[in-house]
């Protein structure tokens, strides 16, 4: 777990949790290697996605309702297309943003 969030730019403070006793991680959020890389986009939501299709980790933009996951979307400069049941599983309708990053 340590390396993985060491990969995503977190360094060790050189501390222990007292509750766990595992170290403590920070990073700065500009340093957050997914959250650096990633993006904001209206979605448009179709029933069948094209084959050239990719996955990406996936949010809504709410606080209150918040969702996430991986899920296949087709991005181009103009658009970004998510399937109509990851959209349900994510709690989007057409014209809603997501925050989506590369998975890395």
């Amino acid at each position: 777990a340590l390396r993985l969030l060491e990969n995503e730019g977190f360094k060790c403070t050189g501390y222990v949790d007292i509750f766990d006793a595992g170290p403590t991680v920070e990073a700065s959020l500009s340093h957050i290697e997914s959250v650096r890389l990633s993006q904001r986009a209206k979605v448009t939501i179709v029933d069948e996605l094209s084959e050239s299709a990719t996955d990406y980790i996936v949010i809504n933009t709410e606080l209150v309702n918040f969702r996430g996951g991986i899920a296949k979307l087709c991005v181009d400069q103009d658009a970004v297309t998510l399937k109509r049941t990851d959209a349900q599983a994510l709690g989007l309708s057409g014209g809603d943003y997501i925050r989506f990053s590369p998975i890395i």
